[in-house]
């Protein structure tokens, strides 16, 4: 089953949400790092994770809210 993952980003970035089905569970949680090919050179952490369980009791997708951070590598 395609599970969508949507990441949202705070407003002052102006980016739209980012949205992608995955056929595998995407392991990320609150205060991981992300980095997306769409934005290059830009690091997200994230903040919340909010899951969308349908009636039979599926999961249909999960949202993600992001900060911006440095870049974590030196």
């Amino acid at each position: 089953m395609s599970i969508i993952h949507r990441f949202s980003f705070p407003d002052k970035t102006k980016h739209a949400v980012l949205q992608f089905p995955t056929n595998f569970d995407l392991h990320s949680s609150v205060g991981d790092i992300v980095e997306f090919e769409a934005l290059p050179d830009k690091y997200w952490k994230i903040t919340q994770k909010i899951f969308k369980v349908s009636q039979y009791n599926t999961v249909e997708y999960v949202d993600y809210k992001t900060d911006e951070v440095e870049n974590p590598y030196p």
